[in-house]
């Protein structure tokens, strides 16, 4: 029996999205050679907000994403994961 994806604007789809994106920056950022704590300085921001949003506790706001992407060299979509 296949497990139906969560509904969209759902709670479970809201935290599926999360670590999804989380996924992605975390992959961009060991793609560029940085750690965490590289990133939070690059970006201004502390190690415990890049955890969270690595994790998938959090989505980083838009103006983190375009941060977050120029430090790290990448297009803002590939941080962006696929509604």
């Amino acid at each position: 029996m296949s497990k139906k994806p969560p509904k969209e604007g759902s709670k479970a789809w809201e935290k599926s999205f999360a670590r999804a994106a989380g996924a992605r920056l975390r992959s961009a950022r060991e793609a560029a050679g940085l750690t965490r704590p590289d990133l939070a300085e690059l970006v201004s921001t502390d190690i415990s907000q890049i955890c969270r949003w690595e994790q998938g506790h959090v989505l980083p706001r838009l103006h983190w994403v375009a941060r977050i992407a120029k430090a790290l060299r990448v297009d803002p979509d590939r941080l962006i994961p696929e509604p």
